[in-house]
């Protein structure tokens, strides 16, 4: 998955990007909108097949991208202290949380400076058995302490992570 952000000026609605990128038939898997000095910055996770489109429909529509990440969407059970418990492990593992915040359902959107590592636990986040999350990323596999594989893969459609109990 990847996150684009947007710079929009006082004099536009942040409405017009969410707007233009439904024209385009592309599916919104998450965002968020803030204040800056000049503005907002809209932040937008889109699958990685959307990208190209959602930039170029941006462009059109007269909005300039100003930053792209891989991020992570990963699913979380909803309770007091679930998402300070998966920052948490994230920052056990030695990796930057550079991007956290609130998806639809029960997802949030986790960008890192090491992205394999923040992987490795966030599938942790639901227990023994993780639940799918859309992810971008070549194959890779991580093995830790703990006894669960972090796998995610790069698959035409949609990429998935998840993890399992490691038999021993």
């Amino acid at each position: 998955m990847r996150e684009i952000t947007f710079i929009l000026g006082p004099e536009r609605a942040a409405a017009e990007i969410w707007e233009m990128l439904g024209q385009a038939e592309i599916s919104i898997e998450a965002s968020c909108t803030y204040p800056t000095v000049d503005g907002r910055n809209v932040r937008v996770v889109v699958a990685d097949s959307d990208v190209t489109a959602a930039k170029a429909a941006a462009l059109e529509a007269g909005f300039g991208p100003i930053d792209e990440n891989e991020v992570l969407l990963a699913e979380i059970e909803m309770k007091p202290g679930s998402l300070g418990a998966l920052a948490r492990r994230v920052a056990d593992t030695g990796a930057k949380l550079q991007i956290l915040y609130m998806a639809r359902g029960n997802r949030v959107v986790v960008g890192a400076d090491d992205l394999e590592k923040a992987a490795s636990v966030v599938c942790q986040s639901r227990g023994s058995l993780g639940r799918p999350a859309a992810v971008d990323g070549d194959y890779r596999s991580v093995h830790h302490a703990a006894g669960f594989e972090a796998r995610y893969t790069k698959a035409p459609a949609t990429s998935r992570i998840w993890a399992r109990r490691l038999i021993r």
